[in-house]
């Protein structure tokens, strides 16, 4: 089972522009609150079944499900159901969803889903010390091609006037497994 303690939900967001983005060993709060959230929405799907946008299960899946009806529909729908998953016929749980958690446990799993995807898509990108933006891509994506190309897109798009504007970090850098500097 999955265990985690959350000391105090939610994180307050960083104070203004020149502020560095929240980090613990590499990972924004954004990211792992989302993680975190994942990680809930995926261990309960393994219990209870439940519709899912994604081919893994979101917490925005899981909290459409808990409100939903019990079963799932003979025919496709909108509407929003859960159901007990089976192992050999036998039903895994007795305890229906929306009693898994008590109400506040459900309303602060809401409430840290809506903060989280408000602040990963608030569509600011992180500084760096000089307020220049930023993005980190994974590794296997860091090549002169790709960074030229993610830099042309910002300036077409205006999120940068040029392209030495936007600093393109590669992942295996934070972790300090590499050497490689950041195109900027």
């Amino acid at each position: 089972p999955l265990v985690v303690t959350v000391a105090e939900l939610p994180v307050p967001a960083p104070i203004g522009s020149s502020k560095k983005q929240l980090t613990y060993k590499g990972m924004s709060t954004e990211a792992s609150c989302r993680k975190y959230l994942d990680a809930i929405a995926n261990e309960i799907f393994f219990i209870y079944d439940f519709d899912k946008a994604y081919k893994k299960p979101t917490m925005g899946d899981l909290l459409a499900a808990k409100d939903g009806q019990l079963g799932q529909p003979s025919v496709p729908t909108k509407l929003a159901w859960w159901d007990y998953r089976k192992n050999g016929g036998q039903q895994l749980t007795t305890t229906p969803l929306p009693s898994l958690f008590s109400q506040s446990e459900w309303d602060i799993l809401k409430a840290l889903n809506a903060d989280t995807t408000k602040r990963i898509h608030d569509a600011k990108l992180p500084q760096t010390s000089t307020q220049k933006p930023f993005v980190i891509i994974p590794h296997s994506k860091f090549t002169t091609e790709y960074v030229r190309s993610l830099k042309r897109i910002a300036v077409i798009a205006a999120v940068v006037f040029e392209q030495d504007d936007l600093v393109v970090k590669d992942e295996s850098d934070l972790s300090g497994s590499s050497s490689r500097p950041s195109r900027n």
